[in-house]
């Protein structure tokens, strides 16, 4: 035997059911002692409430109150949107970091000669000076990689400061 939902019981001790949800209903509690019980709660609970011992707050207080709460609502709903952004963009830059190095493995050699890879001119700089200081570089492409990540990184740093100024505006 199925019981009565909440839903029907609450409209049943409001009176608002049709009239054969009603006769159903009646029918069911005449031999359902647990949905019985659960009316005799309810209509307890609707006299509580009916008799008035609840301080009501005044309308502009329930407005303000109201306000707030889709404000907050509101805040949550766009830190929610940022979050996903953040995600996805962060797995972008991942797989694109990941492609970068891996596509510098695959046609570079050693020396970045030979293969018609060219190894842009900082990164050149940048492990003569690695090698100035006595750090060897075997594989010019991961330190290829590792300059694009830490590009990829100060342009994420500068678009999220714009967005944060765009929201503070």
């Amino acid at each position: 035997m199925s019981h009565i939902s909440e839903d029907i019981m609450m409209d049943f001790v409001d009176g608002t059911l049709l009239p054969e949800q009603k006769k159903a209903a009646e029918t069911h509690l005449l031999e359902c002692t647990a949905c019985s019980e659960e009316i005799a709660l309810y209509r307890s609970l609707s006299t509580l409430l009916a008799e008035e011992h609840i301080i009501k707050a005044p309308p502009a207080m329930a407005a303000k109150v109201m306000t707030q709460v889709e404000l907050h609502h509101l805040i949550m709903l766009r830190k929610a949107k940022s979050r996903n952004l953040a995600i996805r963009f962060g797995s972008i830059m991942f797989v694109l970091l990941a492609a970068i190095i891996g596509l510098g493995l695959i046609l570079s050699s050693p020396t970045g000669e030979g293969t018609g890879f060219q190894i842009p001119n900082y990164i050149v700089n940048a492990m003569n000076y690695l090698q100035s200081l006595k750090i060897p570089i075997k594989n010019p492409s991961v330190l290829y990689g590792v300059a694009s990540f830490m590009t990829i990184l100060v342009i994420e740093r500068v678009v999220n400061s714009f967005k944060h100024r765009k929201v503070a505006a």
